[in-house]
Order: C-alpha cells, then structure tokens, then sequence
C-alpha cells in the first residue's frame, strides 16, 4: 500500500513514532532483499543503509525538503541504492588519492610490498604535510576525507558561500597537501 506525501508527512510530524515503525517493518525486508540481491552490498550494509534512508526520509520531511511523494516504497528503494552507489564512489575516490600519496614514495607502487613500518612513516608525512597547511585547508580536508562530510555540510559548518566554492578550495587544498607531502619526502630522503 502506497501512502500519500500528506499522509506521511502528517504522521512524521506529529511524531507518530509507531508510524515510522510499521513503514520500516513493511518495506525494510523488500530494499535490503533487493540491495542484496543485485549484488549492491552484503545484507548488514544493506540494513544500516535502509536505516538510513528512513531518518532521511524524517529529515527531508520535518524540513520540508521532500515534494512529490508517489510511492513510499519507490523512494525508499532508491534513496537506499543512491546511498550505497555514494558510499562506493567515496571508498574509490578515497583509495585513488591514498594511491597518490603512495607514489609519492614509491615508483612502482603496485609492484612493491608496503611493510607496516615504511606505512607508518607515509602517514606520519601526510599528518605532518596537513598541518603545514593552514587550520582551514587541514579541517576541510578532514571533514570530506576522513569524515566523510558532504560538501553542502562543510559549506554551512565552514561558512562558505557555495558547495562550488568548498568544491574549488578542496582542490586547492589537496594540491597544496600533495605538494607539502612531496616536500618533506625529499627531506627524509
């Protein structure tokens, strides 16, 4: 049974917590059935993933963010889906630039065997290269790396004018980390 916006968004508002319960037990079972069964994710993810998309679904509502509304299901499935497809774009992207801080240090990267203790030393470099950048580069680039903070988050937690402007100063800031990491690698050289 598919609920109207008006109806969901009277229920969440008035907090109607049994409300909330009984959609997350109607369609819980059918989006982490899905998830996992197309292979998005392994069934845990799938159900921390749903968990999710019922508070943002609460979110978007209380905040008067969510307009259309034809299937409760429907926006549940694919707000599940984006978010795990978001999460395996982070963990790339994540992965990329700890490859580009690798072959700082290392020609051949991939043919290499990385011991614990020269990764210890990498990481003492990064950590020291990001504090040589400023308080504001080093924070920015903790909340979208580390944290994993959307760039609309750190513009409103950061007072930027824009998600364009956090988008242009994390590159600016990357580059300058990449560029101080260089530098003290030829210092411990």
């Amino acid at each position: 049974m598919d609920l109207q916006l008006d109806k969901v968004r009277q229920e969440i508002l008035n907090n109607n917590l049994d409300f909330i319960a009984e959609q997350y037990s109607q369609h819980q079972s059918y989006c982490v059935g899905f998830l996992v069964s197309k292979k998005y994710c392994q069934k845990q993810e799938a159900e921390d993933t749903f968990s999710e998309a019922i508070l943002l679904l609460r979110s978007k509502i209380l905040n008067n963010d969510l307009k259309n509304l034809s299937s409760l299901r429907n926006y549940l499935l694919t707000t599940c889906i984006n978010k795990v497809r978001d999460g395996k774009k982070k963990k790339e992207r994540r992965d990329g630039y700890e490859s580009q801080v690798k072959e700082l240090f290392y020609k051949n990267n991939l043919e290499q065997d990385i011991t614990d203790s020269i990764d210890i030393s990498i990481s003492e470099i990064c950590r020291n290269a990001l504090r040589r950048l400023g308080d504001r580069c080093a924070e920015l680039l903790k909340l979208y790396y580390f944290e994993e903070m959307s760039l609309k988050d750190i513009a409103a937690l950061m007072n930027f004018s824009s998600t364009d402007s956090v988008k242009s100063t994390k590159s600016v800031c990357f580059k300058k980390w990449i560029s101080e990491a260089k530098s003290l690698k030829a210092k411990y050289q």
